[in-house]
C-alpha cells in the first residue's frame, strides 16, 4: 500500500480487497480523515494495526480480515465513534479485547473471530454499552471466563457466536430476553449444564 495515499485527503472510500497486497498498513492512512469505508480484506498484509487508524473519525466500515496482521487492536480505536461494522477476522492478532471497544456505541456488527484473542469479555461490553449490537462474533480465539449476564440486555442481538474458546460457567438466564436471536453458537467451550 503506497504511503503516497496520504495525499488523497478527499477520499471517502478505500477498497483494496482480494488482491496480492503485502507489506504493512502505512501510518499515512491516518491522514485520510474523510474515509467512511476502509476495506483491505484477503491480502497478505502483515505487521500491526497502526494507532493512527484512530484518526479516521468518520469511518463507518472497517474490514481488515484475512490478512497476516499481528500485535494488538490499538486503544485509539475508541475514537471511531461512527463505526458501525468492524471486522478484524482471520488474522494473527493476539491481545485482549480492548476495554475501549465498549465506547463504540454506533457499532452493530463486531467480527473478531478466528484470531488469537485472549482474556475475558471486557467490562465495557458487560455493562451493555453496545445496545445497537446485532452481531457479535468472537469464536475461534482463546477467550476465557464466563459469559456476562448483561449480554441479555442486548435486545437487538440476532447473531451470537462464542464457539471454540475457553469459556466456562453457565449460559446466562438473561438470554431469555433475546427474542430476536436467530443464531447462537456456544459449541466447543467448557460450559456446565443445565441448559437454561
Amino acid at each position: 500500500i503506497p504511503p503516497s495515499l496520504r495525499n488523497l485527503t478527499a477520499l471517502l472510500e478505500l477498497t483494496l480487497g482480494d488482491n496480492l497486497l503485502d507489506g504493512t498498513i502505512p501510518s499515512e492512512l491516518g491522514w485520510l480523515t474523510n474515509l467512511g469505508v476502509l476495506s483491505l480484506v484477503v491480502n497478505n498484509i502483515f505487521g500491526t494495526i497502526h494507532s493512527r487508524i484512530g484518526n479516521l473519525i468518520k469511518l463507518e466500515l472497517l474490514e481488515l480480515q484475512t490478512n497476516m496482521l499481528t500485535g494488538s487492536i490499538p486503544p485509539s480505536i475508541v475514537k471511531l465513534t461512527k463505526l458501525q461494522k468492524h471486522f478484524i477476522r482471520e488474522t494473527n492478532v493476539s491481545c485482549e479485547i480492548p476495554v475501549s471497544i465498549g465506547n463504540l456505541t454506533s457499532l452493530d456488527i463486531m467480527g473478531l473471530d478466528t484470531n488469537m484473542l485472549k482474556g475475558s469479555i471486557p467490562a465495557s461490553i458487560k455493562v451493555g454499552n453496545l445496545k445497537n449490537q446485532r452481531q457479535l462474533r468472537i469464536s475461534k480465539n482463546k477467550l476465557s471466563g464466563e459469559i456476562p449476564s448483561p449480554l441479555g440486555d442486548y435486545l437487538t442481538l440476532e447473531y451470537l457466536s462464542v464457539a471454540s474458546n475457553l469459556f466456562q460457567g453457565q449460559i446466562p438466564q438473561s438470554f431469555q430476553k433475546l427474542r430476536g436471536l436467530q443464531v447462537i453458537d456456544f459449541s466447543r467451550n467448557n460450559f456446565l449444564v443445565p441448559i437454561p
